[in-house]
């Protein structure tokens, strides 16, 4: 019983400020969270620093099927031929823009 009557009078008293801040420990909950906040962008910006090296590693062990960043033989000609085509479609547009206006 008496215990709740301690939270009763400790309830009614307010404190305000920097004095409430030091009184729950808020300086040092502050701190921990902001070590902990650098703590791991540290490590993220860690783990982006080494990524290229390890995939370097990695790519040793596991070399890609193809390179992803040139097209393969059989769509290069494909491509050629497609743009020898849109090549030929703009001409004969022009072409024919060009005398309906005249």
């Amino acid at each position: 019983m008496s215990g709740w009557i301690f939270f009763a009078e400790s309830a009614t008293q307010t404190v305000s400020g920097f004095r409430n801040v030091t009184e729950q420990n808020g300086v040092s909950i502050s701190l921990t969270g902001m070590l902990i906040v650098f703590i791991a962008l540290s490590l993220i910006s860690l783990v982006l620093a080494v990524l290229p090296h390890v995939v370097d590693k990695l790519n040793n062990f596991f070399p890609p099927a193809r390179m992803h960043n040139a097209p393969a033989k059989a769509e290069a000609g494909a491509q050629v031929e497609e743009d020898t085509i849109m090549a030929a479609i703009g001409f004969v547009l022009h072409t024919q823009m060009t005398q309906t206006r005249n």
